[in-house]
């Protein structure tokens, strides 16, 4: 098969995660994989390339940039794919546009749940959904969703839950030191650490929530490392809502200020050693809002870092006991299970044989291969 892939760009979130992974997994078992960027110049493009797979890099300039479009079917006629794969609303958008009128499958991605889209993107997507051959998303709740956004389009909505490279993630994790002395964190602190964007769909507000009541916790001291973007990464063309976005900084950040300053948060930025980070710290605590399947999670499930998450998408279905996902949006009900995941001395054994059994990279690799093999096998020629 020859798969082309189109997404904005490839950051460091989760969406982009999982392409690469994939991109890289299924041209490991033969396939021709090919990635068209929306945008230049983002963090992992040597990445792709450094695992030779072919990567276009295009400069779009507005919502609807109509060269790119011209630009992105010069590479369909050269390079011929047997399929197109978007990510993203503009990734999934351009792959709708960028077929017409050549016969190909495009099948669109659905990496979240529970959310609207802008008037804008609404009615750009319903002038061009009825071009989606299939649907591809990476939990049930996504799927659901997606029934809703793609009407008729049920029997072809699929779902291929995210995958991860088990050995990778273990050796990174069994490589890791230094976190307690970078920063200062006494040997009798435990740690519990956040990783996410500061943007609404992440709950920072309860992040810090969370935050508040782990430093008003009597016993052993907690301290809290923050790991993610600063809200700037984010104002772009891709996201909208700019004042929106500015101003839930600006609660975050007000939040943070109010918070005891006794040296217990700890605010790292993007980091390109998540895992290595993650897996020195006790407990990884998730609150958001709306998400789909959670890459940070899996990774730090197979370092063997106890998860306590709030309740969204299929987050039930992954973490192995019901407590670990705590129905109150509430900073002190999270604390608590967070206190209980870091005295649980079973809870890493249990998660990680929950990812080997239904997580793996080859799990996932496996899953999207048979997908797309539904919409690029040769159809039988009818008999007269």
């Amino acid at each position: 098969m020859r798969i082309l892939i189109v997404c904005p760009g490839l950051g460091y979130g989760g969406a982009e995660t999982q392409i690469i992974a994939m991109a890289r997994g299924l041209q490991a078992r033969g396939h021709a994989v090919a990635l068209y960027l929306l945008v230049k110049g983002t963090a992992r493009v040597e990445e792709v390339r450094a695992a030779g797979i072919p990567l276009w890099e295009d400069s779009k300039r507005s919502r609807m940039d109509w060269q790119v479009l011209r630009r992105m079917r010069g590479v369909i006629r050269a390079w011929q794919p047997d399929l197109l794969h978007g990510y993203l609303f503009d990734g999934n958008l351009y792959a709708r546009l960028a077929v017409l009128g050549t016969g190909l499958p495009v099948l669109c991605a659905e990496r979240s749940s529970d959310y609207d889209l802008r008037p804008a993107q609404q009615w750009a997507h319903r002038a061009t959904r009825w071009r989606s051959t299939g649907v591809v998303a990476n939990s049930w709740a996504g799927a659901a969703l997606a029934k809703r956004m793609y009407p008729g389009l049920e029997p072809h909505i699929h779902v291929a839950w995210n995958g991860i490279d088990v050995d990778a993630v273990q050796r990174r994790a069994a490589q890791a030191q230094g976190l307690r002395a970078e920063l200062a964190i006494p040997p009798s602190a435990r740690i519990a650490c956040f990783v996410g964007s500061v943007k609404p769909d992440k709950d920072f507000l309860l992040a810090v929530a969370v935050t508040r009541a782990l430093q008003q916790q009597a016993g052993r001291p907690w301290h809290i490392v923050f790991i993610g973007a600063p809200i700037g990464e984010f104002l772009n063309y891709t996201t909208g809502g700019r004042t929106e976005l500015t101003s839930y900084a600006s609660q975050v950040e007000a939040a943070f200020a109010s918070l005891p300053q006794n040296g217990q948060v700890h605010r790292l930025g993007n980091s390109k050693q998540v895992i290595e980070l993650m897996a020195q710290c006790d407990v990884l605590f998730s609150t958001s809002a709306r998400e789909g399947f959670p890459n940070v999670v899996l990774e730090a499930m197979t370092a063997g870092v106890p998860v306590v998450s709030t309740a969204y998408s299929d987050i039930h279905l992954i973490l192995p006991n019901a407590w670990q996902v705590v129905g109150q949006r509430d900073g002190a009900a999270i604390a608590a299970a967070i206190d209980r995941a870091a005295s649980d001395s079973t809870l890493p054994a249990q998660q990680q044989a929950w990812v080997a059994q239904h997580a793996s990279l080859d799990c996932a690799v496996d899953t999207l291969a048979s997908i797309y093999a539904l919409y690029t096998a040769p159809q039988p020629t009818p008999t007269l």
